[in-house]
């Protein structure tokens, strides 16, 4: 969608009373069906909306090495930014920060995969993923950012 394009103040009326603004009179699908697009305000509710009703990390699978060594850590996100099929779309990026007890682990940032000796591995862990994109300006309530927390 073209997000370059102004948002101005469009009142709605119910009988003839004002009830609301919109941001966009005909130039958004969720007003005039024959858009191509949504309007910058309805893109970013919709995003908000829905990762309201999820987590963006799916999992966090522990995996000792064969011979008992090294652990192998695998985070499964959902398939945006950088796990996209075909790459991130313009504006998108995951950023993954992992904390072993109180440290961030700088060596392993934005990793979604690693492998460390098993006795440097041990403890409490914390990885968290935050998904940022051009279509969300504002998140108050941290929807774009998910936690897991896992012992080794």
């Amino acid at each position: 969608p073209d997000l370059t394009f102004s948002i101005t103040l469009n009142t709605c009326l119910s009988g003839g009373s004002p009830l609301g603004f919109r941001p966009s009179h005909e130039t958004c699908l969720m007003r005039n069906m024959s858009s191509p697009d949504f309007c910058v305000v309805c893109l970013e509710g919709m995003w908000t909306n829905l990762l309201s009703r999820m987590h963006l990390i799916d999992s966090v699978q522990v995996n000792p090495s064969n011979n008992g060594q090294s652990v192998k850590v695998v985070l499964n996100a959902v398939l945006l930014a950088q796990l996209r099929k075909g790459g991130p779309l313009p504006g998108e990026k995951y950023t993954v920060t992992w904390i072993q007890g109180a440290t961030v682990v700088t060596d392993l940032a934005d990793k979604f995969l690693w492998e460390l000796p098993e006795g440097s591995a041990r403890g409490e862990w914390r990885v968290r993923l935050e998904y940022s994109t051009s279509e969300v300006r504002y998140d108050p309530k941290n929807y774009l950012t998910s936690v897991a927390t896992f012992k080794i």
